[in-house]
């Protein structure tokens, strides 16, 4: 499998990986034409990579790295993703990464948290998952801040965010009463510290 850029919708374009990489698969790309994913290395771990100017290059990783995978990318160049390590994964976020030379160690969330995307206010979301619970929370986070849980439209549900605009609408999907479905988590109040409250997609318009 190839990482592809579709510069039309009748022509793609393979991606050229990272020198000895075997798979490669991009994930989002910005406004700038910046490209994140993630690429198998030659030792056989999957590693996430950011495709900018320069061509392919891997992003720098934590001491221990079982392996890595970048999601989403804001027009800073910030890059949202996952590292593995020893212990389980966490979320990361690589400020600034895709600046052409950039090497940046990623900012980590707590043990078992996922991260899916990042807008251009560096908010990230994606879904906490601590050891020894088997029920998905969806959160925000900003690193260096504690994440932030959102609510599911069932209490004790299960439920993840994947998607944020720059507008601080957040999308996923949550346990419900009638199954899983598709939701939104607008802002109840602006500030330092917004509130979120959370809608059937479909009563939003979406």
């Amino acid at each position: 499998m190839s990482a592809v850029l579709w510069t039309t919708p009748s022509e793609a374009q393979v991606l050229e990986l990272p020198e000895g990489s075997t798979w490669g698969a991009a994930t989002d790309i910005n406004d700038s034409g910046d490209i994140v994913g993630a690429a198998r290395s030659s030792d056989g771990r999957e590693r996430a990579v950011v495709w900018s100017g320069e061509g392919p290059r891997w992003l720098a990783e934590p001491l221990d790295t079982v392996q890595s995978y970048a999601t989403s990318i804001n027009e800073a160049g910030d890059i949202a993703g996952l590292v593995m390590g020893p212990d389980g994964h966490r979320g990361a976020v690589w400020r600034g990464a895709a600046k052409r030379g950039a090497t940046v160690v990623p900012t980590l969330g707590p043990l078992g948290s996922d991260v899916m995307a990042i807008n251009n206010r560096g908010l990230s979301v994606g879904a906490l998952a601590p050891p020894s619970v088997d029920e998905l929370t969806p959160i925000t986070w900003v690193p260096g801040r504690t994440p932030k849980r959102l609510a599911s439209v069932v209490a004790g549900g299960a439920a993840v965010a994947r998607g944020v605009n720059n507008s601080g609408l957040v999308v996923g999907e949550s346990d419900t009463d009638q199954g899983l479905q598709a939701v939104a988590w607008s802002e109840a109040s602006r500030g330092c510290c917004p509130s979120y409250q959370v809608s059937l997609s479909h009563r939003l318009g979406l």
